[in-house]
């Protein structure tokens, strides 16, 4: 699948005539007042996040919620702001507007020589509202500000709202930036152009079920030399349940404004075991981590091949008439790692004296079971050191049996390949590599 770092593209039409009232700030010699900006937006393509979800699909668009528009001069100072489907800015515009290309701003000058876009940016502290060109705020304000991990998910798993930033350079048709005689086909007058790329501030992570296999060892035939293996051992899942799905080792918080997590230290639980519960520190604290875990608590079944198989969605009633995923919207950066909490499991083992006995090694609850999936390999068995933004990371199947399970969380023991899937969002397919 194709590498898509572009999630919109904005082009921004500066369209001249003689002057305006709305200006910027200063009546700086060589100015030149322009009489509208015309906004127009173009969908590339996106993805969503957080449990249970639909999966996003590769090259599926991105939606514009909201957006602020600033227009600064080369310093940063802030000298328009255009507020899109909210009411900030001394302009304001439906997103219809936006997207239809009708979006007139008034008041340009050649002053304002640079635009930022930050689009979807809803944060639940210091957004971003008034109009910041009063009194000549700098866009560095903006750009500082924090989105959290509960900023970026919703609780329908979507990406309708996953924050977007965006910045580019006004090219003025005149060299000296004066007006411009004569009128564009669409009977405007065109004084420049500033071309915006929008790019997602998230990456995603999505997972679509968790399948247990059996375990099978196997030694040579010392009786029969040359002939396949023969199996010595098998022991196979019977019955789990699954306590809860618990994202580990990410970043909780990041300015706006920065190319990657600086903002805050990654969450690392460790290996307590206590750590892994929704009511844990992590998992119960809003704007940390009560986004970043879910707990299933519904039944496993079996497949047409007599596999056990929890399947995200399974929840609803009956099989999901489309696949679903638990999804988790994340800060770009290192990988995260998934923990598996069963608080049941059930096996048969053929090296037992009784090889049809049933095992409960959950001792009926009172032991908790872990699977740790980390280390990640994309679909070319290349280690995946970095989630990056406008990407989608995939894992299809988290596949386990007895040997991969250890009585505590983080075990250093265990790898998980992830075959990653990217997306326009780019999807990238990740597997579970084992030792």
């Amino acid at each position: 699948m194709k590498m898509m770092r572009t999630i919109l593209a904005v082009a921004l039409v500066l369209s001249l005539a003689a002057c305006s009232d709305e200006s910027g700030r200063g009546t700086n010699e060589g100015r030149h007042d322009v009489e509208a900006v015309k906004v127009a937006v173009s969908y590339p393509q996106s993805t969503a996040l957080r449990s249970v979800a639909d999966p996003v699909a590769d090259q599926e668009p991105m939606k514009l919620v909201t957006a602020d528009i600033f227009f600064t001069d080369g310093d940063g100072v802030i000298l328009k702001h255009v507020g899109v489907g909210n009411d900030n800015g001394s302009v304001q515009f439906s997103v219809k507007n936006v997207e239809d290309g009708n979006a007139v701003v008034r008041g340009m000058t050649n002053l304002m020589v640079k635009c930022y876009i930050v689009a979807n940016f809803e944060p639940a502290t210091a957004p971003i509202d008034g109009d910041m060109a009063v009194g000549g705020a700098n866009i560095s304000t903006v750009l500082a500000k924090t989105m959290t991990v509960d900023d970026i998910n919703v609780t329908d798993g979507s990406v309708t709202k996953l924050p977007l930033l965006g910045e580019g350079s006004v090219t003025f048709v005149n060299p000296d930036k004066s007006p411009v005689n004569g009128t564009s086909p669409d009977g405007q007058q065109y004084g420049g152009v500033v071309n915006v790329t929008l790019n997602s501030l998230a990456t995603r992570l999505q997972i679509g079920k968790i399948t247990a296999e059996d375990f099978i060892l196997t030694e040579d035939d010392d009786d029969n030399p040359g002939t396949p293996e023969i199996v010595v051992r098998t022991v196979s899942v019977k019955e789990f349940e699954v306590e809860g799905i618990y994202i580990n080792h990410f970043y909780p918080a990041e300015p706006i404004g920065t190319a990657g997590p600086a903002s805050a230290s990654l969450v690392d639980n460790g290996q307590d075991e206590a750590n892994y519960l929704a009511t844990g520190a992590t998992y119960s604290t809003p704007g940390l981590g009560d986004m970043m875990h879910d707990n299933p608590a519904y039944a496993v079944a079996t497949d047409d091949a007599g596999t056990l198989t929890l399947l995200a969605g399974a929840e609803l009633a009956g099989p999901p008439a489309t696949p679903k995923v638990w999804a988790y919207n994340l800060m770009p950066g290192v990988p995260p790692h998934v923990i598996i909490r069963f608080s049941k499991l059930v096996i048969t083992d053929s090296s037992n004296s009784n090889p049809t006995e049933e095992i409960d090694m959950s001792e009926d609850g009172s032991k908790p079971l872990f699977i740790s999936a980390k280390g990640f390999l994309d679909s070319n068995n290349e280690r995946v050191n970095a989630f990056a933004v406008n990407n989608v990371y995939t894992l299809d199947n988290i596949a386990f049996n007895w040997s991969d399970l250890a009585e505590v969380p983080e075990d250093e023991s265990l790898n998980v390949q992830v075959n990653v899937t990217m997306m326009k969002w780019k999807d990238n397919p990740i597997t579970w590599e084992k030792n």
